[in-house]
């Protein structure tokens, strides 16, 4: 659709490492983020791709693409290894023809159906360590951080940028805010476990569900920082 936000042309990709993250629920195929030739987004067959320089590198086919997913793609321009993380894990690897030459401005969403949240832009590929942590919602370096758009405004036309750089987004055509889209189940990752965080939509009691009894010892803490919404609305932006 021609639903998207615009970020502008601020910020420059061209023969640099570099590294894009957004959670996403797709609604159809399209593309969560794009400048020029450079494009990360949804396959109509629940696939994910990073595309540029006329070559995609693409996941396999997940059949859960309609709930909620972090995506980061990093691209090292040093010896060309683009790689594909889900919920922070790698699902996909492989070695660029050439780096990224493109520019222009920055969308979100530009044909894609479906709900985005929590875009990032690094100019610089971020470690693995540091993909599993912001999957956590720990950002512990912040350097060379481009765009950061929480998308939590809910009432207004301008995404507001927090990583500093001034790279605020614009809502196009009919882009609304959608904070009854906040997922009630979401996960972190403990070591090697994965463990799900689920919000009881009877008593707004947080579960979490520990794969084994290993993964948490008994002198361990889990801190969770978050709002729970309850009878939630749709709101379009004014």
């Amino acid at each position: 659709t021609d639903d998207l936000i615009t970020v502008g042309a601020g910020i420059d990709l061209a023969d640099k490492s570099f590294t894009l993250g957004i959670w996403t629920k797709m609604g159809g195929d399209g593309d969560a983020i794009t400048q020029d030739d450079l494009s990360i987004g949804y396959n109509a067959d629940g696939s994910f791709s990073f595309t540029f320089g006329g070559s995609a590198l693409t996941t396999a086919i997940y059949s859960d693409a309609d709930t909620w997913h972090d995506w980061t793609v990093t691209y090292d321009a040093v010896d060309n290894t683009r790689v594909i993380y889900r919920d922070g894990v790698e699902v996909a690897r492989d070695t660029a023809a050439a780096n990224y030459t493109g520019s222009g401005e920055i969308t979100l969403g530009a044909g894609f159906t479906g709900t985005l949240d929590e875009a990032r832009v690094y100019e610089r590929a971020i470690t693995n360590e540091e993909v599993i942590e912001l999957h956590n919602g720990i950002a512990r370096d912040n350097t060379d951080l481009s765009l950061y758009l929480p998308m939590d405004e809910q009432f207004h036309i301008t995404a507001n940028d927090l990583s500093g750089q001034g790279n605020h987004g614009t809502l196009v055509a009919d882009a609304f805010w959608n904070p009854s889209e906040s997922a009630d189940t979401a996960t972190l990752l403990y070591d090697t476990e994965v463990i799900t965080i689920t919000v009881n939509p009877v008593n707004d009691q947080i579960v979490l569900t520990v794969p084994t009894a290993q993964a948490l010892m008994e002198d361990q803490r889990v801190r969770i920082e978050g709002i729970v919404v309850t009878e939630p609305s749709d709101l379009t932006a004014e």
